[in-house]
């Protein structure tokens, strides 16, 4: 009886084992296809035209959206659009997008990107933003710290 009890809890360990590395490998090529996935319909996005702008350039992706660089048709103004994912395209995230996008247009400030328009892209709501070439505030946190408080006036100061 002992026996066959270690055979079972062996033959039990190796079942579970085996069973824990196949959703393993399935939880790997489930996020290898949706990597897959997103990274294809940014590129499939590329070119596509937005009101008067078309999508140029992919610049980074957020909790709610993604930003492109894009270039007005008619003038040749290079702008940046934030379009809200599909992921985030639940009522409470629609909601905050919007409310992102009134607040940006009641800013007028030197150190911030001015709101041009906000339009909307198979079915979700796109800001479209100046477009400001440098390193990110993120980018530069990690690098140099936070920055020294007389900085942070400088740069919030009217």
């Amino acid at each position: 009886m002992f026996f066959s009890a270690v055979i079972l809890s062996r033959l039990s360990k190796s079942y579970l084992n085996t069973e824990n590395h196949r959703r393993e490998e399935h939880r790997r090529v489930t996020e290898k296809e949706f990597g897959n996935r997103i990274a294809m319909s940014r590129s499939a996005r590329l070119n596509s035209t937005i009101g008067e702008y078309r999508l140029i350039d992919f610049l980074g992706a957020g909790g709610m959206g993604e930003v492109f660089r894009a270039t007005h048709l008619k003038i040749g103004r290079v702008a940046a659009i934030k379009i809200l994912t599909e992921s985030a395209s639940g009522g409470e995230f629609v909601e905050r997008f919007f409310n992102e996008a009134r607040i940006q247009a009641s800013l007028q400030h030197a150190n911030i990107a001015t709101l041009y328009d906000f339009l909307e892209f198979q079915g979700m709501p796109c800001i479209v933003m100046e477009y400001v070439d440098g390193v990110t505030i993120s980018d530069h946190l990690k690098q140099f710290g936070a920055l020294p408080l007389p900085e942070t006036i400088r740069i919030l100061k009217p």
